[in-house]
């Protein structure tokens, strides 16, 4: 651990697999140091925390909730272990805090500070899906969700395709699971035929896939999206 106190971003496993399989000996040690903790979800953290035999009792832990609507007095307060020399970590629910997180609010607020800030290694189910996809790793785009209304999300989706044609550039996002059906009935009726979709499920867990086609080829093996954590990549041609 560094000597000056640090906010530290924790990823978080992505799957309920066996979890210190994707966590690297020098985050856990780490994690193990630390007793003020930023999460989104309490009971969340509390049970991915005493999974890690961190050698002391959960309960002796301080961990403070953030959400979208946390506001920036809150989020001083969260902070302000640090002036009291105590590092503190933050967690996202699964995978990397701050990356379509909420977590990057706290993050911002510490930059502006000249707070140390210290991303530790582990598994980013956004990343692992663009190295297994096959699509343009040198150029992409992380848009995080999508409209939910499906006029809307057609649209963005339709601009989302003429840049990656433009600029050969991976479009990137995720869904919520159980609109996963719906997400993929859309794109097989708003994407070019020649258009790369790669759908990736259940990064880093048993069962886990990612596979590649073109919409057209899509279209002729249709289907049924299970409801867990989906990654959709698609490159224009």
């Amino acid at each position: 651990m560094n000597n000056m106190p640090t906010l530290y971003l924790i990823p978080v496993p992505v799957s309920e697999d066996p979890q210190l399989t994707t966590l690297p000996q020098a985050t856990l040690l780490v994690m193990k140091e630390l007793n003020y903790f930023v999460v989104e979800n309490a009971k969340v953290a509390r049970k991915h925390l005493k999974g890690l035999n961190l050698e002391k009792p959960i309960s002796s832990l301080l961990i403070s909730e953030l959400s979208q609507d946390t506001d920036e007095k809150e989020l001083e307060l969260m902070l302000s272990p640090l002036s009291q020399s105590h590092s503190i970590g933050l967690m996202s629910d699964a995978g990397c805090p701050a990356v379509a997180d909420p977590g990057a609010k706290l993050v911002a607020l510490a930059q502006k500070k000249n707070i140390t800030v210290v991303p530790l290694v582990g598994p980013s189910s956004i990343i692992l899906s663009l190295m297994a996809s096959g699509l343009n790793g040198q150029r992409f785009c992380f848009s995080g969700y999508l409209p939910v209304k499906e006029d809307e999300k057609r649209q963005q989706l339709q601009l989302m395709e003429k840049r990656s044609k433009q600029h050969s550039e991976t479009q990137i996002f995720i869904e919520t699971p159980y609109r996963n059906q719906v997400m993929f009935n859309t794109l097989l009726s708003v994407l070019h035929v020649e258009t790369l979709l790669t759908v990736s499920f259940n990064v880093t867990a048993k069962g886990q896939t990612t596979q590649t086609k073109t919409i057209r080829q899509w279209r002729l093996t249709p289907m049924v999206l299970e409801k867990s954590p989906a990654i959709y990549l698609f490159l224009a041609q």
